[in-house]
C-alpha cells in the first residue's frame, strides 16, 4: 500500500507502508504538527489499530488523544467534536469508515495511513 502524507496540497513524502500502520512515523508527524493550531485527524484501518496508536500517542504531553469508532458510546464519540484545552492539540484517531462521514470542525491536518480493511466474498451462483 502507498500513502501520501501532505498538507495544503504539498506532498511531504511518498512512503511504502506495507500492511501495518507505521506508528513511529505517525507519532513523529503528530509531534511536529502539534506545534500548530487546530486538530489532527488520523485514519487507520480498524479498532485494534486505533487502540494501539492511541496508546502510543498518549505519551505526547501536548496532545489530547481521542479514539473515534462505532463501538464507543455516544458520549465517548462526542469527545471528538469538542475543542481541546488551551495549549493542547486534539488528535482524533478514527477508522477509514469515518473518512466519508465525519467532519471534525477544528481539524487542520489529516494523516491517512493508506490502509483499509475490506470484506471479500464470493458471489452466490
Amino acid at each position: 500500500a502507498r500513502a501520501e502524507l501532505g498538507r495544503a496540497g504539498d506532498v511531504l513524502r511518498k512512503l511504502d507502508l506495507g500492511a501495518r500502520v507505521n506508528e513511529p512515523l505517525i507519532a513523529a508527524l503528530v509531534a511536529r504538527l502539534s506545534c500548530e493550531d487546530g486538530a489532527i485527524l488520523i485514519f487507520v484501518p480498524g479498532v485494534r489499530e486505533i487502540d494501539s496508536l492511541c496508546a502510543a500517542l498518549e505519551r505526547q504531553p501536548k496532545c489530547v488523544v481521542v479514539p473515534l469508532h462505532g463501538r464507543l458510546s455516544v458520549a465517548e464519540q462526542a469527545r471528538a467534536f469538542r475543542a481541546a484545552p488551551a495549549g493542547r492539540t486534539k488528535v482524533v484517531v478514527a477508522t477509514d469508515v469515518a473518512e466519508a462521514s465525519v467532519t471534525i470542525p477544528d481539524c487542520t491536518n489529516v494523516i491517512d495511513c493508506g490502509l483499509a480493511r475490506s470484506v471479500v466474498g464470493e458471489a452466490w451462483p
